[in-house]
């Protein structure tokens, strides 16, 4: 049965045409804070407790596409107050929320390609690892793995990356993903439709590149399955991705070797093709791993929703390469976050504690949402559809 779930609050980031490309909760705060990235170079820190979701700082990045958030946002889930951004100028800035100023405290940067934009970012807390991808330039798309521990606090010393993995990709890098247990597994996915998984622990990028996926489309987003069985057994590096022709896929961990062997079969364990009709959406918000959601949106019907889904792997016994878990979708438990953000596409949805979502629209409002019983909410549930006719400009183009 299909749950609806009412906005309880809103908080509008920006009156001018700015979206809130990604949502993050704080860890341990009190009051419970979240923070919002926008398309015109912001970071916004909210605090979630007020009942208007009251915005309590302001960080602008810079001024002019130099600036743009890029690789996105991260909040280091070892930190309390510790976020890391990277950016079209080829920084990678790391923020203490509770200093004064711009709070900026390290900076990092790869000075043999100074400048190149970029457009993907991923941290670690197992082994305090920031990983950033590039834009392809002068023929390298460059996966980058730095130190948190050994920053730079002036751009004049920038710490060269711990790794340089140049190889593997042939067009931009856009998505990267650590597993949550595993140290040292890394995913990386680009337009080229490759997804290659790697062993950070080495240097050498022949010896570090564990498998490679030829998804045959522009890859997305792509994660691990933090699979309920031991690290050493391959099925816990099993893998899934979503591509930018809202294709969706699930991967069995291999090795090179058995690639060899296999060239030119299908890679896919379960292969979904396009899941717009099957999962009744125009697009994919993400998924979420974490908490086994699928968000999903429909801007021409106003609707957002919510999918749980389940995995499994047909034998916890065996610990032979090629085991992958059956995803499951269940459609049956369905929610639907009504009025959603009116026509405007949704860019982002976080959850927080005690079943509380947050999601960031292009409409440039974040909106808390909380399950009510049937007579609590109002008869109008919040939404932004009303503000569209302050809106005139072109989609903002994030990559």
């Amino acid at each position: 049965m299909t749950r609806s779930i009412y906005a309880s609050t809103k908080s509008h980031l920006s009156y001018t045409p700015s979206y809130v490309l990604s949502l993050a909760t704080l860890p341990d705060t009190t009051p419970a804070q979240l923070v919002a990235s926008l398309s015109d170079n912001s970071l916004r820190v909210l605090d979630t407790a007020s009942s208007q979701l009251r915005e309590v700082r302001k960080l602008f990045l810079g001024k002019g596409d130099s600036a743009v958030l890029s690789g996105g946002v991260c909040v280091c889930s070892d930190s309390t107050h510790t976020v890391i951004t990277a950016s079209a100028d080829g920084l990678v800035r790391v923020y203490d929320l509770r200093g004064a100023g711009d709070s900026t405290v390290a900076e990092f940067s790869d000075a043999a390609r100074h400048g190149v934009p970029l457009t993907t970012l991923a941290y670690s807390a197992l082994t305090h690892t920031i990983a950033v991808g590039t834009e392809l330039a002068q023929q390298d798309a460059r996966v980058l793995l730095f130190d948190l521990r050994s920053p730079s606090t002036t751009s004049k010393s920038s710490p060269a990356p711990l790794r340089i993995y140049a190889d593997s990709h042939s067009d931009d890098v856009t998505a990267l993903a650590f597993h949550g247990s595993v140290p040292h597994a890394l995913l990386s996915g680009s337009t080229d439709g490759l997804i290659t998984r790697y062993n950070t622990i080495h240097a050498d990028e022949d010896d570090a590149v564990c498998q490679v996926v030829n998804t045959n489309a522009s890859v997305r987003q792509t994660g691990f399955f933090d699979a309920p069985i031991p690290a050493s057994r391959a099925g816990s590096l099993a893998l899934w991705a979503l591509s930018h022709m809202e294709t969706f896929a699930v991967y069995a961990a291999t090795d090179k070797a058995e690639e060899s062997d296999n060239e030119g079969e299908d890679d896919a364990a379960q292969e979904f093709g396009d899941i717009r009709e099957a999962w009744n959406c125009e697009y994919v918000v993400g998924i979420d791993m974490r908490h086994r959601r699928i968000a999903v949106g429909s801007n021409s019907t106003s609707k957002l929703s919510l999918i749980p889904f389940s995995y499994s792997y047909p034998s916890l016994s065996s610990s032979a390469p090629g085991v992958a878990p059956r995803f499951v979708p269940e459609f049956k438990h369905r929610s639907e976050l009504l009025g959603a953000h009116g026509e405007e596409v949704v860019r982002c949805v976080e959850f927080g504690a005690d079943g509380i979502i947050y999601s960031g629209g292009e409409d440039g409002i974040v909106k808390c949402w909380k399950e009510q019983k049937s007579d609590e909410h109002s008869e109008e549930p919040l939404s932004a559809g009303k503000q569209n006719s302050r809106r005139s400009h072109k989609r903002f183009a994030p990559y």
